[in-house]
């Protein structure tokens, strides 16, 4: 926003599901970043992508299953953090998932202590880059990829009805930040590397 010249006022919400409710009662005219989804794409438009995040399982050490078996579908109990992308795909692919979690720290806790499910799956990113449990600071999970997908902003409908310039205008800073600030990654970590050597 500042490299397109735009005035902005940010506000932080606890979910994706919370920030399309902004959108949806023009509370808000875009969110990010968010991966896009037809829900989403009903209310706002998604800009061209910003970066690349992996959508991941994390497993315990001592609990590592194959995620991509017909067993590991039925069987294994996952979750994900609700409204998210992930969780709205674990539903849509039938997974077997347990609870509505709103946080990481929720969803670590699952996985770590309560044991209550045999896998978190949700962006990399979010999940390893949280401080919210000692599994997640000390790097002790296993990781296995399972897509990678584009982050970018969500633009609502309304307000492009009346700014129809802004998302070419967007797309085209985009293009430019990612040249100027962002690594071959495309991670939130990288993005998060290079701010701090800046």
């Amino acid at each position: 926003m500042q490299s397109m010249g735009q005035d902005y006022q940010a506000s932080i919400v606890p979910n994706f599901k919370r920030a399309l409710s902004e959108i949806e009662h023009n509370k808000a005219d875009g969110f990010f970043l968010a991966s896009q989804n037809s829900q989403r794409d009903e209310f706002a438009e998604f800009s061209s992508p910003l970066l690349y995040n992996n959508w991941s399982w994390f497993f315990r050490y001592d609990t590592f299953l194959d995620p991509y078996s017909a067993a590991f579908k039925s069987q294994a109990k996952v979750a994900s953090i609700e409204g998210t992308n992930t969780h709205f795909w674990l539903l849509q692919n039938h997974y077997q998932v347990i609870g509505k979690q709103h946080n990481v720290k929720k969803l670590a806790q699952m996985l770590f202590d309560v044991k209550r499910i045999d896998a978190a799956f949700l962006s990399a990113d979010v999940f390893k880059e949280s401080a919210e449990h000692p599994n997640l600071i000390n790097d002790e999970y296993i990781e296995v990829v399972q897509s990678a997908r584009p982050f970018g902003i969500y633009i609502s409908k309304q307000y492009l009805s009346q700014h129809p310039d802004f998302m070419a205008r967007l797309n085209q800073t985009i293009n430019t930040v990612q040249k100027q600030y962002l690594n071959n990654s495309y991670s939130l970590s990288g993005f998060k590397r290079d701010a701090a050597a800046r």
